[in-house]
This record gives structure tokens, sequence and C-alpha cells, in this order.
């Protein structure tokens, strides 16, 4: 029981922490502040909010996973052996 209450926890904090910096990032403007972290938390948040495009290095990520087989086709090969 007590390590459910502890990730339950865990997880609301992480949620947390993407609204936060959702709403942050939308509420930026970087050309007032141009730091780098503001930078970094309008583009989260464009991207969180699906307003832009997606980082490259999470495209080409998801390009390379296998897809996977369906049923019916793992179901042939066992009548195979």
């Amino acid at each position: 029981m007590p390590l459910a209450v502890i990730l339950m926890a865990v997880i609301l904090v992480i949620a947390l922490l993407i609204i936060l910096i959702a709403s942050i990032g939308l509420r930026s403007k970087p050309a007032d502040d141009p730091s780098e972290f503001a930078l970094f938390l309008a583009r989260t948040g464009r991207q969180l909010n699906g307003q832009a495009d997606p980082p490259a290095k999470l495209q080409t990520f998801v390009e390379n996973i296998p897809v996977p087989r369906s049923a019916a086709s793992a179901s042939d090969r066992s009548d195979q052996n």
C-alpha cells in the first residue's frame, strides 16, 4: 500500500511538471526574454500543445520502430512448424 501511494505521488509530480513547462512555455515571449531556458520552454510548450513539429530525433526514433506482426500472421507461422 505505501508503495502505491509513493508511485502515485511521483506520477502526480511528473504530470504537474509537464503542465508547468507547457504553461510557462506558452506564456513566455521569446522576444521579451531571449534566454535559452525561455526559448526551450516556449518550444516545448508548442510541441506539447501540437502547434509545432516534433523534434527531428523523436521522428527518427519513431520511424525506426518495427511494426509488429498481426496475430493472423503469427498463427500462420505456427501452422508451418
